[in-house]
């Protein structure tokens, strides 16, 4: 039976319904209607258009078995199409108390929890309003976010393991370093690195941990001037159960939200705003005055202080009062860039 349920998703994921819906006939006419099937036999109907017959394939399925767990993930599905996002975030959630690493669901989830465009979306949108002839992007993992530099003649590339990014021409043309941020940063200046030009946009998206997201952003503003924009990732988990500092699921955000807590609590001169997108937000970071960075005196005081706090286990969909959360919209990216008004 398993094969079968495997068989019939790899003829959904390529469009062939009917094959799918065949093959789940066939099955259960020989081994009868077990759950597996029937939930396989709902997603191929939903993915066919027939939604309502998928709703109630699984709702039948749910009246036995509340806790099945294909069962709810697909439901959540139709749930979000429906726009029933307080229904799908309910399963979702009662999914991950049961299994936190079930396929997509905390991804899912985060969907629901920070609605609207992803956080790429958002950095294409930054890149375009911003235009800036010099970027630098810590943690690239496979280059997609460094492509949305288009508009930099000066790109700037830090990761120690650049074996998953593949060429192509904004990819071409940045200057790549397969270091460690620290190594970058002892060994390069923005004389050597951005060819005496100033630096004018930085993505941090490193290592997951807030001591490293922290140095990352003390170095960058050793290089920033008073035009600078800092954007860092994963600063807004959805669940304690993601913002661990050490690892527990695949879907991972870290706690480089330590970094963001402590940016608001020692450095009220600078201009942050957070944008909640998909799936873990991005903070955006201006007003540079000076050169100057946290003390080692501050450093010190953050490290005793945020080293063994755990995340907040705040309702989900709810967020600490203190950040400073604009909407995740233009009008919410241009009020964090000082373009625009606040709207939230």
């Amino acid at each position: 039976m398993a094969d079968v349920v495997l068989l019939a998703q790899q003829f959904m994921r390529s469009g062939s319904w009917d094959l799918a819906r065949q093959l789940c006939k066939e099955a259960g006419e020989h081994w009868g209607e077990e759950t597996a099937l029937i939930v396989t036999r709902a997603m191929i109907e939903m993915g066919a258009g027939q939604r309502q017959l998928a709703e109630t394939m699984l709702g039948e399925v749910l009246a036995d078995h509340p806790e099945h767990l294909a069962a709810l993930y697909s439901s959540a599905w139709m749930n979000i199409q429906r726009g029933k996002t307080v229904n799908a975030r309910e399963q979702l959630l009662t999914i991950t108390r049961v299994f936190a690493d079930y396929p997509g669901a905390l991804g899912t989830l985060a969907t629901t929890l920070l609605p609207g465009p992803s956080y790429r979306e958002v950095l294409a949108f930054l890149h375009k309003a911003l235009k800036p002839q010099t970027y630098l992007e810590i943690g690239l993992e496979t280059g997609a976010t460094l492509r949305l530099a288009r508009f930099s003649s000066t790109l700037v590339g830090i990761d120690p393991d650049l074996s998953l990014i593949q060429q192509d021409e904004v990819i071409g043309r940045a200057r790549m370093f397969s270091c460690t941020s620290d190594e970058f940063f002892d060994r390069q200046t923005p004389r050597s690195a951005l060819n005496s030009q100033p630096l004018e946009f930085a993505f941090i998206d490193g290592m997951h941990q807030f001591e490293y997201a922290l140095r990352d952003f003390c170095n960058l503003e050793t290089w920033a001037t008073s035009e600078t924009v800092i954007a860092m990732h994963d600063v807004l988990p959805i669940l304690p159960l993601a913002a661990s500092r050490e690892r527990q699921t695949k879907f991972w955000v870290g706690d480089t939200w330590k970094a963001l807590w402590t940016l608001l609590e020692y450095r009220p001169d600078l201009t942050i705003n957070v944008i909640p997108t998909a799936p873990s937000g991005i903070a955006v970071i201006r007003g540079f005055r000076t050169r100057r960075s946290l003390s080692e005196t501050q450093l010190a005081a953050a490290y005793e202080k945020y080293s063994n706090l755990p995340y907040p286990d705040y309702e989900a969909g709810s967020f600490p009062a203190h950040l400073p959360l604009v909407a995740n919209s233009v009008q919410g990216w241009l009020m964090a860039l000082g373009l625009g008004e606040e709207t939230q």
